[in-house]
């Protein structure tokens, strides 16, 4: 019995109630330096306007991760998916709200600064080199439990008083940089991804 799942390969519960998303992290060569590619959302957007940010966006039903980041970063800077070169995937992110984001390391042929004005007010590059030799700064963000109107206390100990757990995450910031400020989830992706980067360029050295 059970014989069949010794080479089962093991899923993320819930993976199903992730609202999924996938970026890119985008190296532009700018005078012979890999230089990251950073949207500046536009003021006219419901959610987050003129925010620090990455490009990307929700995962379609039908897409993978990789195709939805590619799709997303053609749509906001106005080129061709064949001008993005994936480099490779980045560590995923599981957010306390319920988000997951898969980034891509990729890297952009023959751009020339276009964007779409409708999702982007601006664009600006920052050298890796800033993000290798800068660790963000963490600030604790605390996460509470908070049943909803119709939960069932009476079926669990001590009902209302309940002692559920309280978390936290971090929230990091980085120095300004360009005239903007690198933080939040932006943030938390390029520290993870400065320190695959940083690995990768000490193995091979």
């Amino acid at each position: 019995m059970f014989e069949s799942l010794t080479q089962r390969t093991p899923k993320i519960i819930d993976f199903g109630e992730y609202r999924k998303y996938a970026l890119s992290i985008p190296l532009v060569n700018i005078g012979g330096k890999n230089c990251v590619l950073f949207e500046v959302r536009a003021r006219s957007l419901a959610h987050q306007p003129g925010e620090v940010c990455l490009p990307g966006g929700h995962v379609e039903p039908e897409e993978d991760f990789r195709t939805a980041a590619v799709r997303e970063t053609a749509e906001e800077l106005c080129i061709s998916q064949g001008d993005i070169q994936v480099i490779a995937p980045m560590d995923m992110y599981l957010s306390p709200s319920g988000q997951m984001i898969m980034p891509y390391l990729v890297r952009l042929l023959n751009y020339h600064g276009s964007f779409s004005r409708q999702e982007v007010d601006e664009i600006f590059y920052v050298p890796v080199d800033f993000f290798l030799k800068n660790v963000p700064r963490g600030y604790k963000n605390h996460i509470f439990t908070k049943p909803d109107d119709d939960f069932p206390e009476d079926a669990v100990p001590g009902g209302k008083k309940y002692p559920w757990r309280s978390g936290w995450s971090l929230v990091y910031f980085y120095p300004e940089t360009c005239g903007h400020r690198i933080w939040g989830l932006t943030a938390k992706i390029m520290k993870s991804a400065a320190e695959i980067m940083r690995e990768a360029i000490e193995n091979e050295q």
